[in-house]
């Protein structure tokens, strides 16, 4: 699974990074206090490894923090796209578990909100055959390489 672009929204210094495109080498280039660590930092609070706690006083943007404290349900800081390759056994396993077709869940879009709830989609699957969460929660856990995660999810319609 490769990541193809991400996005930042109101994180840290960060008001809006609009999508940053990923290749195997990206450059992020910018002047001292650009915000290039705070776009590095809320990409890895996607799924740290580690600690990566959410904290709004940190994380919030300062000048904002009392219009956006109240609004962590509906305000994601991360969205990121995946692309699964034809040859990953994840997408052999998604495809035998939902019996759809490898083109509709080789892209997969994940956000994670304030309040640590992630919402994904599959933007190629077709729209009469929509995916049930209850279907997905153990691969996107897997995905995310977090016990708890996947029942944080919900679906983007």
């Amino acid at each position: 699974m490769k990541l193809v672009k991400f996005r930042v929204c109101n994180f840290r210094s960060i008001k809006d990074s609009t999508w940053i495109d990923c290749s195997n080498v990206t450059n992020i280039i910018g002047v001292n206090e650009a915000g290039k660590s705070n776009a590095l930092l809320a990409l890895w609070k996607l799924n740290p490894a580690s600690g990566g706690e959410i904290n709004l006083l940190e994380d919030l943007p300062r000048n904002d923090y009392s219009d956006l404290k109240n609004k962590c349900d509906k305000l994601p800081f991360i969205q990121t796209y995946f692309q699964i390759d034809e040859d990953d056994p994840l997408l052999n396993e998604l495809t035998d578990i939902t019996n759809h077709d490898a083109s509709e869940l080789n892209l997969l879009y994940i956000e994670r909100y304030y309040n640590g709830y992630y919402n994904y989609e599959f933007p190629n699957e077709k729209n009469d055959t929509e995916l049930d969460i209850s279907d997905l929660k153990e691969i996107i856990n897997c995905l995310l390489y977090t016990s708890d995660a996947a029942d944080d999810l919900t679906r983007v319609d």
